[in-house]
């Protein structure tokens, strides 16, 4: 907090014109950065179980009449 107050009086001044808008897009970085981590180790469970399906219908395939659908495809 103090950082932000005295980046903000640099500001102010015209010392530091750009401090605000470094700082801001380095925590939305680091906060994103985050998010998709959690995203992605949330689900590693979800995509291992797609993939040993599909990997598994492709070693062994159904019928060659029967059409498949994807199951993680909306259309």
């Amino acid at each position: 907090m103090v950082l932000f107050v005295i980046s903000m009086a640099f500001e102010e001044i015209g010392i530091g014109s750009r401090t605000v808008l470094i700082a801001f897009s380095l925590t939305f970085g680091a906060l994103m950065l985050g998010m998709a981590l959690a995203f992605g180790l949330g689900g590693k469970g979800l995509a291992r179980k797609y993939l040993e399906r599909r990997f598994a219908r492709d070693q062994y395939p159904e019928e060659p009449s029967k059409e498949r659908e994807d199951e993680l495809s909306p259309l």
